[in-house]
C-alpha cells in the first residue's frame, strides 16, 4: 500500500506544478493577435525605393560595361532583372 500512495503523492506534486506554472503564465501580461501584428518587426526592412536607388548605383555606364568581358555584362543583366522584378512589385502594390 505505500508504493500506491508514493505514486499517488507524485502525481498529486506533479499536478500542483503543473497548476503553478499555469498560474504564472496566467499572470503575465496578454497580448492580442492584433497587437502582435503591429509590433515592429524583427529584421530591419528597407523601402523598395531605396534598394531600387542603391542596385541603379552599382550599374556602369553602358560604355563601360561593353568594354568588360561576358561575365561582368552577365553580371549587370541580373542587376537591371532585379531592378526590374521591383519595379513591377512597386506598381502592383
Amino acid at each position: 500500500m505505500r508504493k500506491g500512495k508514493g505514486i499517488f503523492n507524485a502525481k498529486i506534486q506533479e499536478l500542483e506544478r503543473q497548476v503553478a506554472e499555469l498560474r504564472a503564465k496566467q499572470s503575465q501580461p496578454q497580448t492580442s493577435i492584433s497587437e502582435s501584428l503591429v509590433q515592429k518587426p524583427k529584421e530591419s526592412m528597407i523601402p523598395i525605393s531605396e534598394a531600387i536607388k542603391t542596385l541603379e548605383g552599382l550599374l556602369p555606364s553602358p560604355v563601360v560595361e561593353r568594354s568588360w568581358g561576358l561575365g561582368p555584362q552577365r553580371m549587370c543583366q541580373d542587376i537591371r532583372r532585379v531592378i526590374w522584378k521591383l519595379k513591377e512589385r512597386t506598381r502592383s502594390g
